[in-house]
């Protein structure tokens, strides 16, 4: 990990997820390895969430670019952007 990073638990959010490593530092970086069936990555939408870049199985990095509609509030809304 770069940048500060921190583990916070919430069971509200997903279910059967209980801690949840977060950040909202700019240039704050997250590199792992990972072994096994499945991988989730998800993250708080809203207006005011970042856009970011990932990388899966050294591949290109994907960028992403939320559009942002007029009803969306500033965050509170949890999106998964990777489910396999």
């Amino acid at each position: 990990m770069e940048g500060p990073w921190t583990i916070r638990r919430s069971t509200a959010v997903m279910p059967r997820v209980d801690r949840i490593l977060s950040t909202s530092a700019i240039g704050a970086k997250l590199s792992f390895s990972f072994v096994g069936k499945g991988l989730a990555l998800a993250f708080d939408f809203g207006k005011k969430s970042a856009e970011f870049s990932y990388r899966l199985d050294g591949a290109d990095a994907v960028i992403t670019c939320w559009e942002r509609p007029n009803w969306c509030g500033d965050g509170g809304m949890v999106s998964n952007l990777l489910d396999c």
